[in-house]
């Protein structure tokens, strides 16, 4: 009771005692705090705070201020009548903007990027990061088992494709060249951001950024004295799923806080049952489908997020982030649908619970002193556990292989600011260490099976240091310079074994790299812009590359190779922004990538000898070797027609092609991809209408290797397809909204390209989100 006459005589009482008129900006839908929205009337603005604060009292009682923001729709509103409280309404998922790390205030984006925010709204029928990607960008998404989902960006994936969480990189010294899942791990519903980055981010980021990434950032503890708490579930029908999210932050004296947690339970997915492309047994395999639904793709995640923030004295703080995610087990569905004289080669095939620990203290300095303005220390620590267990229909034993891997991250980054002039530099560090072992096991015993990786142990350290740039050459053109570089070690260690031997016992790896960007934005009108820039990459040979023992049971096996070197990647890219009528916006970016001393599996020999026996089989023995030359070109083009500020038409397409010195189809080059959004967007409801749309992949445009899974596609490749979809999101008041969606409404079966899982059905969606 005092606390609220306490509040109520502040209120009161407040307005006589100062001029100053402090109201908040935040989001209409999640009632978040809403950053850099500009207040302005003639020459006079303000901005709003990173907590959605700005102070209104420079404008004049009858002026007509202007509220806008690159995600919001505008607003106008006369001075006396502003309330404490404004709420903007979200205009579109896709930005164009120049983006800033959250946490390390270096770029990662400049002008060829796409911002998905906020990420509410997909969290409400999108429970994946897959699903995510599919549905709100160009990028692609290979699956081969539930739960899963390999994000593929402009032709580079997996180890060629940079991800980072909260500054710290997920990519490892085990990231394979063929698919990898480790985005699955991070839970949407504690994102703030999704930025797809182009242009020059292996200046900041260097090994794994051959030329794009994917930057995840999420949601931080908030600055001020009051409780919020979201509470979200979900259903879907297709596959039974239902999801428990629950996000909050609130402060202790002076510690302010941030903590997540979900939980997903999956059952079994069912496929599409209108065929279009005419293939009635493709995706119904023998033992592993019953009609439309897929055996053994259910499965179970848990996930925990938690950040204490710790303001220090002049403009200091800390914040320590701690991450954690689990799985169940999860079935490795292409696998399981391998057929052998009739009969399934393999009784079980499935990744272990997939372990996922981070925890990361950061310290940031902000002040104006002689070499930065800002400055950010970052200090990481992850555990990682995968495991992969294999038992064959004609063996009693399963073989199990586990890998352990740690990994320690350090980093300082520093701005500096001047009137026309920003300088951002930083060094640091990583090491990381993997443990490979495994064994087989029967009903009555455990012995020998060879590890994945050296059974010796693998060490590999990074040093690095950067720079960059950016002034203004006139007042239309602004400029970006860059450089970075890396030394790399990589040592792995191969003990006796009962299995085989090599004419080594031990790879060494070292390597230099120096890397240069350079970007020029130029700026013709406030409609029209233009932008170019070149810039290289480097991705060095890791443990999976070099020190790999694996097969895919396609007859081959894939064996070490001590001589690899980093492949280098050199980029040029062209942009146009312009708006046209007012209410037409559209962007085109060219872009090109060639790659020199691309990694690529090939057929190989050992000792003379070209067969190798592995797992009870002689099989043919594959490389990883340095090819001369690879190319990618493409294009992505997006349309934005706002036909009002209520209704907006958002249009895209992606398309691509990739090849070998020899004119050979490069692996992860998915077909041409188009998506199209009309969106209403009132103040209660929201009515969103898309269709996502994939080109055919001919079966000769496949890579050699095998890598994007022929076996998994038809006899002509994988064909077209196109889904419909609907959601609608009704803000029942400021504490509840729900969402009902259809996905998929004509239940058309289909694959995702280079995919052995057939992708949903008719799906039906629910969400309710409950604030308080």
């Amino acid at each position: 009771m005092y606390y609220v006459l306490k509040k109520i005589l502040f209120i009161v009482i407040f307005p006589f005692f100062t001029k100053a008129q402090i109201v908040q900006v935040v989001d209409s839908i999640t009632n978040k705090p809403v950053e850099n929205a500009v207040f302005y009337c003639n020459d006079k603005n303000s901005i709003s705070d990173k907590n959605g604060f700005l102070n209104t009292a420079k404008f004049d009682s009858q002026d007509v201020i202007i509220i806008t923001h690159v995600a919001y729709n505008d607003k106008k509103i006369l001075k006396k009548n502003i309330t404490k409280l404004i709420k903007l309404s979200a205009k579109t998922n896709f930005l164009k903007e120049i983006n800033f790390n959250e946490k390390t205030n270096i770029y990662t984006s400049f002008e060829g990027a796409q911002t998905i925010i906020p990420i509410d709204y997909i969290n409400s029928t999108s429970p994946s990061i897959s699903e995510i990607l599919k549905a709100q960008s160009s990028v692609s998404i290979q699956e081969s088992q539930p739960g899963g989902g390999s994000p593929n960006f402009r032709g580079l994936e997996a180890n060629r494709l940079l991800i980072t969480i909260d500054g710290v990189s997920l990519n490892n010294t085990i990231y394979r060249s063929g698919h990898t899942q480790s985005s699955s791990s991070i839970n949407p519903f504690f994102l703030k951001t999704i930025n797809l980055v182009t242009g020059p981010s292996s200046v900041v980021y260097g090994d794994g950024a051959m030329g794009n990434a994917l930057i995840f950032n999420t949601t931080g503890p908030v600055k001020e004295n009051i409780s919020r708490h979201h509470f979200n579930q979900n259903y879907e029908s297709s596959s039974n799923t239902n999801i428990l999210n629950y996000k909050a932050n609130y402060h202790f004296k002076n510690l302010y806080f941030f903590t997540g947690f979900s939980i997903k339970k999956a059952g079994d997915l069912s496929m599409g049952n209108n065929r279009m492309h005419g293939y009635e047994q493709w995706g119904k395999e023998i033992n592993i489908t019953e009609k439309n639904e897929q055996l053994k793709t259910n499965y179970w995640r848990t996930d925990f997020i938690h950040k204490t923030m710790v303001p220090l004295e002049n403009k200091k703080s800390l914040l320590f982030n701690t991450q954690f995610s689990t799985s169940s087990i999860i079935h490795r569905f292409d696998k399981l649908n391998d057929v052998s004289e009739s009969i399934n080669k393999y009784s079980q095939w499935f990744y272990g619970p997939q372990k996922r620990f981070l925890q990361s203290v950061s310290f940031f300095n902000n002040g104006n002193y002689i070499f930065h303005d800002k400055l950010t220390v970052l200090l990481a620590f992850q555990k990682l556990t995968e495991s992969r267990h294999v038992q064959k229909t004609s063996s009693n034993a399963i073989t199990n292989r586990i890998e352990d891997l740690m990994i320690f991250d350090a980093n300082l980054n520093l701005t500096k600011t001047f009137d026309l002039l920003e300088i951002n530099y930083g060094l640091g560090g990583k090491q990381q260490l993997v443990e490979s072992t495994a064994y087989n096991q029967s009903s009555t015993n455990y012995y020998y099976a060879s590890t994945r990786y050296p059974n010796g142990g693998s060490v590999a350290k990074d040093l690095f240091l950067y720079s960059q740039i950016s002034f203004f050459v006139n007042k239309r053109t602004k400029m970006f310079l860059g450089s970075r570089y890396n030394y790399n070690v990589l040592e792995a260690n191969f003990k006796p074994n009962e299995s085989f031997s090599f004419p080594f016992n031990k790879i060494l790896n070292k390597n230099n790299s120096l890397i240069n960007s350079i970007l020029v934005n130029y700026t013709l009108s406030k409609n029209l812009s233009f932008n170019s820039c070149f810039y290289t990459g480097f991705r060095n040979p890791n443990v999976d590359d070099v020190g790999k023992i694996f097969s895919k049971g396609n007859g081959y096996v894939v064996v070490p190779n001590v001589t690899l070197s980093p492949e280098r990647s050199k980029n040029i890219e062209f942009g146009l922004n312009a708006k046209i009528a007012k209410f037409i916006k559209f962007n085109i970016q060219l872009f090109a990538t060639n790659i020199s001393d691309a990694i690529s599996r090939e057929e190989a020999s050992l000792n003379n000898d070209t067969l190798f026996f592995y797992d009870g089989d002689s099989l043919r023995i594959q490389m990883n070797k340095n090819i001369e030359s690879a190319y990618i070109r493409g294009f992505n083009i997006n349309f934005i027609t706002e036909f009002s500020k209520n209704l907006i038409l958002n249009s895209s397409a992606n398309y691509l092609i990739g090849y070998d010195k020899d004119k050979n189809p490069l692996a992860h080059i998915p077909p041409l991809i188009t998506n199209l959004n009309l969106k209403y967007l009132g103040e209660k409801n929201i009515y969103e209408f898309y269709v996502l749309h994939n080109a055919r992949k001919k079966f000769e445009d496949y890579d050699e290797a095998g890598v994007d899974n022929i076996e998994e596609a038809t006899s002509e490749g994988n064909p077209s397809w196109f889904t419909i979809n609907t959601i609608y999101t009704r803000k029942i008041d400021d504490s509840l909204s729900f969402s009902l969606g259809v996905k998929n409404i004509l239940d058309t079966h289909y694959k995702l390209f280079g995919s052995g899982l057939s992708s949903s059905g008719r799906n039906f969606t629910v969400s309710l989100h409950t604030y308080f």
